[in-house]
């Protein structure tokens, strides 16, 4: 699941139910290897949820935790 970081601090900064979590200051899983990415700053929960679906009901042949496994590189896309 992607999303921009400004937006990421503009949905944070409008919470009320919680205290705010401090942005982070690198990527997190920044291997950038997976099966399935949604961006919810673009696509709404409808269509991610629509997405998942369809990439666990066909899933690749070589899974990312696959691809992950054999790589050799610091680039495990």
């Amino acid at each position: 699941m992607r999303c921009p970081l400004e937006e990421v601090e503009r949905r944070e900064g409008g919470r009320t139910d919680r205290n705010s979590v401090p942005p982070l200051d690198e990527p997190v899983h920044a291997h950038g290897c997976y099966d399935v990415e949604v961006d919810t700053s673009v696509q709404g929960s409808a269509e991610v949820a629509k997405l998942i679906v369809a990439a666990l009901a066909d899933p690749p042949v070589v899974s990312a935790f696959d691809r992950l496994r054999t790589s050799k590189t610091g680039d495990r896309r």
